[in-house]
């Protein structure tokens, strides 16, 4: 028997088992829905907005063209130096990638597209959503719609002292750089519809879920990957009357002179997914790291705040740290932090199964990489091919 045909009869046994369980009453939480999603679609995959709910948000009227000076050759040789390769093209298509696009100085000096995508074809960020989130609570913050990062979350969402007292020591900083103290655990147990991780994906209520998982580990302070904080942090800017749409294109998508419009995935109540649901094009992505090259402006307007930019793609006391071949890589403001021994810190930000919006200040270079697959390689080894290929241009 094929191995694809044993798999289809073993998910539809355990699909069948898990949803008879889910009408028990010890599994109130979980929908004969949410079991039959979590169990039949498994890990979250690149083209997942194609089924899901969503939200269409329109391009916006203005539309700011990149400057081209397409120079392949010079992007070619770069690449394969820092990425220790024969043929970048082989590359890129054998590592499953849609897109690469490198800016130099400002300008679009390469772009190109593979296995089948072009530029008109929706990329899925994944968690690079927690970055554009980021601006968002930025821009509220400047607006003086929300006070201050230092605001302690139950501000803003009071029902979580209900739950427990110690909510109250969680400020809006703590959510957005994943050191709140919350509880996240990437183990699945059975039955796995009660991991983390499939809890928040397929979730029919986003934001009940959200408030349901919300619990308290430890006292803020360490760094602890979640998808709970980025949709807090969405719930936080709904209750000053930030809306998911409403941000995405008047914080993100009109600001940065987009060319095209996006869609945000949802849940069954439509409530976008914070965590990383936003789909959109290359290009855009582009110009995201072109702004925050520019210091958080768009042909000379100010899109950030310079506190929020440099919170953004600076250390302040941060005390997470990864160290990949010699550099730290440090998490903070939705931005994950590549030091560098000397100059200012390249900075990247990451998504699920290999989406990237790479800078690298000291270099004038901004790089953008999607795909339905990291290709074999980590994220961290990614992003040590960003870093030595922005260093060769």
């Amino acid at each position: 028997m094929e191995m694809s045909k044993r798999k289809q009869i073993t998910m539809w046994l355990l699909g069948s088992m898990l949803v008879g369980v889910a009408g028990c009453s010890t599994l109130t939480p979980y929908s004969l829905g949410y079991v039959s999603r979590v169990v039949i679609k498994q890990a979250s995959d690149f083209d997942d907005y194609k089924w899901r709910n969503i939200i269409s948000i329109d391009a916006p009227k203005q539309a700011y063209a990149l400057t081209k000076a397409s120079r392949p050759e010079m992007v070619t040789v770069a690449f394969e130096g820092g990425a220790r390769i024969s043929t970048l093209d082989t590359f890129m298509q054998e590592t499953h990638s849609s897109s690469l696009l490198v800016m130099k100085d400002g300008k679009l000096v390469y772009e190109k597209y593979y296995n089948g995508y072009d530029a008109a074809s929706y990329q899925a960020v994944a968690s690079v959503s927690k970055a554009l989130g980021s601006i968002a609570l930025g821009r509220a913050i400047n607006a003086s719609k929300i006070n201050s990062i230092d605001d302690p979350i139950t501000k803003y969402i009071p029902e979580l002292l209900n739950k427990d007292k110690h909510f109250a020591n969680i400020t809006l900083a703590h959510l957005v750089d994943l050191r709140s103290g919350m509880d996240y655990n990437f183990d699945a147990e059975f039955p796995f519809v009660n991991s983390y991780e499939a809890s928040v994906y397929y979730a029919d209520d986003l934001q009940k879920t959200v408030l349901r998982k919300s619990s308290i580990a430890e006292a803020p302070g360490n760094f602890l990957y979640s998808n709970i904080s980025p949709n807090l942090i969405g719930m936080v800017l709904e209750s000053v009357g930030v809306s998911g749409a409403d941000w995405l294109e008047s914080d993100i998508l009109k600001p940065i002179g987009a060319e095209y419009g996006a869609l945000w995935t949802l849940d069954h109540k439509k409530s976008p997914h914070y965590e990383g649901g936003i789909v959109m094009r290359a290009r855009d992505m582009a110009r995201i790291g072109q702004m925050m090259l520019g210091g958080g402006r768009v042909r000379g307007e100010a899109m950030i705040s310079n506190r929020w930019h440099k919170r953004s793609t600076q250390i302040e006391n941060q005390p997470h740290a990864e160290v990949y071949n010699g550099r730290q890589q440090h998490f903070q403001n939705g931005w994950w932090k590549i030091l560098k021994a000397d100059g200012p810190n390249d900075y990247s930000a990451i998504g699920h199964l290999g989406q990237y919006i790479y800078v690298s200040p000291q270099n004038g270079v901004v790089i953008v990489r999607t795909g339905p697959k990291l290709g074999g390689l980590s994220h961290k080894d990614w992003t040590e091919i960003f870093f030595r290929t922005a260093n060769r241009l």
